[in-house]
């Protein structure tokens, strides 16, 4: 697990640590056409795209309906607008707003397979008309959509195009994160310094380099960057999280507590983020049972539970929410992993860490035979450049695999 916040229109929260925050997903803003008129919908300013001006009757089923599917996407009605949008290319195949309507749609359903043919779609189209057209809008969905579909060599591409059109810390952190779940460090370091050239408080670059020097080798200065991130930014809780996972790494139980006592601290008020709240308790449940606190351990899952029951959130449909549960003994092993095939993003990266962190407790109560067997699975789901992964890898050197 590691510190992935990405705020570039790009996916919803799955990961608290290495993962893709749900942030900048508002659903566009379409432009008011007026009567018969075929607009680009998006910013033209940015797509460096001229407006399409289309009158005539033959079109006007197809501009109503392009209008139908744009004013419910505003009210978040995207099983309505589907209909309206797939109408209007049958009568007007090569109407690339309605290619985009169609991939607001699938993205805000969580099908993202469906999204990214849709923005590859208005690529191709638009790209017939203006080949120099750079989309930034959409190719920084087509980037989300590469990373929550876990495809690392197209999520690399898609950034180098947006770094070239404007060269953000955000699409440089994008850039280092999927070379980081390549196995590239060097890519990775590199672009984490790229992110921070242009942003010095992006305290999810630090933490992202920290955990590949880390990775790479290198515990005292991955340490030493991590205090760096949070000195940077000391109420930014992916900081002390981060740093945590690296103290649990090196098996330094009482530091990484403390660290996690300051992540749960920060991660509070109108931007907490609950499913970091679910791994912060799920990790604090590891290490008081890994130090013999067996009434600690299960205090962390009584006080999580109460957070979901105030909120009414149901943790069986999150595999990150069913953690500190399961290591409580609350939810069951089957039902934990059947919550992360169910992910509909970064599917892999959700099995891992499930099988981790059941592999972890199989080892703290003894069966090493059971650890063994589940860190393997963890390993085997290839989703390298993860805590979870990799320390998996390491546990089986230790149990002589």
């Amino acid at each position: 697990m590691i510190c992935t916040l990405l705020l570039i229109c790009l996916v919803p929260a799955s990961n608290p640590v290495h993962r893709i925050q749900d942030t900048g997903r508002e659903v566009p803003t379409p432009p008011s056409p007026g009567e018969g008129e075929r607009p680009l919908w998006g910013d033209r300013r940015g797509d460096g795209l001229a407006v399409s001006w289309v009158l005539g009757p033959g079109r006007q089923e197809s501009a109503q309906r392009l209008r139908a599917g744009q004013e419910k996407i505003k009210v978040r009605d995207f099983d309505g607008a589907i209909p309206d949008f797939e109408r209007c290319l049958q009568l007007q195949p090569d109407e690339y707003n309605a290619c985009f309507g169609l991939g607001v749609c699938f993205w805000e359903k969580e099908e993202f397979r469906k999204a990214r043919d849709q923005f590859s779609k208005v690529v191709q189209l638009v790209e017939k008309e203006k080949p120099d057209a750079p989309l930034p809008g959409v190719h920084q969905k087509l980037l989300g959509c590469a990373m929550l579909l876990e495809d690392f060599d197209a999520a690399v591409a898609e950034a180098t195009r947006l770094i070239q059109f404007q060269p953000t810390a955000e699409y440089f952190y994008a850039r280092a994160l999927a070379r980081q779940r390549k196995g590239d460090l060097k890519g990775t370091i590199d672009d984490c310094a790229g992110a921070l050239r242009e942003d010095t408080h992006l305290t999810k670059a630090r933490t992202l380099r920290a955990y590949a020097i880390v990775a790479g080798g290198d515990p005292d200065a991955g340490l030493a960057e991590y205090a760096a991130a949070v000195r940077a930014k000391p109420s930014d809780p992916g900081g002390y999280l981060g740093r945590a996972c690296a103290l649990y790494r090196l098996e330094r139980w009482a530091e990484a507590l403390d660290d996690l006592k300051a992540a749960r601290k920060f991660n509070r008020g109108v931007s907490s983020d609950l499913e970091q709240q679910g791994y912060i308790a799920a990790l604090t449940t590891l290490v008081q049972m890994r130090s013999g606190r067996k009434e600690a351990a299960a205090e962390e899952a009584r006080s999580f539970r109460a957070v979901l029951k105030e909120i009414g959130k149901d943790p069986a449909k999150n595999h990150l929410l069913s953690l500190p549960l399961y290591l409580a003994g609350e939810v069951s092993e089957a039902d934990l992993i059947r919550a992360a095939e169910a992910s509909p993003a970064r599917n892999a990266q959700a099995r891992c860490e499930v099988l981790f962190f059941i592999a972890e407790r199989k080892l703290v109560e003894g069966d090493k035979a059971g650890a063994r067997q589940f860190f393997r699975k963890s390993v085997d789901t290839g989703a390298q450049g993860n805590l979870e992964h990799d320390l998996a890898q390491i546990r089986l050197i230790v149990l002589g695999e």
